[in-house]
């Protein structure tokens, strides 16, 4: 089937007098295009739930050099542009509101509800299934304004979270306006930071919780290209036109998508035979268990790029994985320098780390935990598991005269020396 359209071809063209990075503005092409279709295009994923095509995209870069800001102003330029015509032509009700800058967990849940009614619905006395929140785009040049520590103990953080997957519906209560429902939230969100600020404020906790798995992280060491002279030419001027044109003709697509048979056979292919990767072993991000989740909402997004026909086709599927790829190989740098050091935390990984590989000594512990604890702080969390009878440590010689080696296993699994024991015993 011919491609009718080629959103994300003319948006890199429409970018590409310009030094960030291709993969900033790929991801911010997704971003724009996602905000604009919020819960209108679904996926059902049976048992699962219905899947959306929300994004929460962060671009990640240590120099100034990468321009953040400006691969995310490009793409919010064209937000605008859509609702501004929009609202021009009367048809504003249901586009999502922007929100830039810092936002409390009040406000936000009050954008979304008592605003969101009155716009989605000129009579909001329908029955509760019948209402509809306003989405949300939570644009932030600086991540940190949006999610920071104090957000965090908030619970701003936990509030997004619990909003990614659309389903949840959610409640404000105040003192003085009452109790505000929030039905069926749309958020999604775009924002700029550094590895130093990930490592500096995202706590453990974070990442326990899903926040981190649930975001998509770009980064880019260093510009594709250098540009004295940015401009718009002529043909790029009249690419940005187009663009609104199409994402204006997208915001009122709806309906739900559809896999053929060969998106279909790739992706359970792809599914039954991955495995995490040394990335994802040695940084805990929490991406492995949503990463199927993200290719999906990529391969959506990349359909309703290119055709209306709401079906995710096998060419979108090889996109969505390509999309991903610098994503997954990024995560050294993004994550390297983030502190594991919360106590239960270690203790519940190196637990699990023992429970899965069964007796390991501590050699091959440190071997495994390097990039997340040091010798020091391994020491401490296994006498900690020993003290608490979670592990047994146990003395095992290779021969009658040979050295001991200590080795660690989980509480009631038995090492091999152990089953020795008992069998010369026997």
């Amino acid at each position: 089937m011919a491609e009718q359209h080629d959103y994300l071809r003319k948006y890199m063209l429409y970018t590409d007098n310009q030094e960030s990075p291709a993969v900033f503005h790929r991801w911010v092409s997704l971003a724009t295009l996602a905000t604009l279709m919020c819960r209108r295009i679904w996926l059902d994923r049976g048992p699962e739930g219905i899947l959306y095509p929300n994004l929460y995209v962060v671009l990640v870069a240590g120099s100034a050099l990468c321009r953040k800001n400006t691969a995310i102003a490009l793409g919010t330029r064209l937000y605008y542009a859509v609702r501004t015509r929009r609202e021009d032509n009367g048809l504003g009700a249901g586009l999502p509101n922007a929100i830039s800058g810092k936002v409390t967990t009040a406000a936000l849940l009050s954008s979304m509800s008592e605003v969101g009614l009155d716009t989605m619905h000129s009579d909001a006395s329908g029955s509760e299934g019948d209402k509809i929140s306003r989405p949300i785009w939570l644009l932030g040049a600086e991540l940190g304004v949006l999610v920071s520590q104090q957000a965090q103990a908030d619970g701003f953080v936990d509030l997004i979270t619990e909003a990614y997957t659309g389903e949840n519906n959610l409640e404000n209560v105040t003192k003085t306006a009452g109790v505000s429902q929030v039905y069926d939230p749309s958020i999604n969100l775009l924002g700029g930071t550094t590895p130093a600020w990930i490592a500096e404020n995202l706590t453990s906790n974070l990442f326990n919780q899903g926040f981190s798995g649930r975001c998509i992280f770009a980064f880019a060491e260093k510009p594709d290209k250098k540009i004295a002279f940015p401009e718009f030419s002529a043909t790029q001027n009249r690419l940005r036109d187009e663009l609104v044109d199409f994402l204006y003709e997208r915001s009122f697509m709806g309906g739900e998508m559809r896999m053929s048979h060969g998106a279909r056979d790739l992706f359970e292919h792809w599914y039954m035979n991955r495995t995490a990767s040394i990335e994802d072993e040695r940084v805990q991000t929490g991406f492995f268990g949503r990463e199927h989740a993200h290719v999906l909402k990529a391969a959506m997004l990349i359909s309703v790029a290119r055709r209306d026909d709401l079906t995710i086709r096998k060419r979108d599927l090889e996109d969505a994985f390509r999309c991903l790829k610098p994503i997954k190989e990024g995560f050294q740098n993004v994550f390297g320098d983030v502190s594991y050091a919360d106590e239960r935390t270690s203790n519940r990984y190196l637990a699990s780390m023992l429970r899965k590989n069964g007796e390991m000594s501590r050699t091959e512990l440190l071997r495994k935990v390097q990039y997340r604890m040091s010798s020091k702080e391994l020491d401490a969390t296994l006498n900690t598991l020993a003290e608490a009878g979670v592990i047994n440590v146990t003395d095992k010689r290779r021969g009658a005269r040979g050295p001991a080696t200590r080795v660690f296993s989980i509480k009631g699994e038995r090492s091999d020396s152990e089953h020795l024991q008992k069998e010369q015993t026997v």
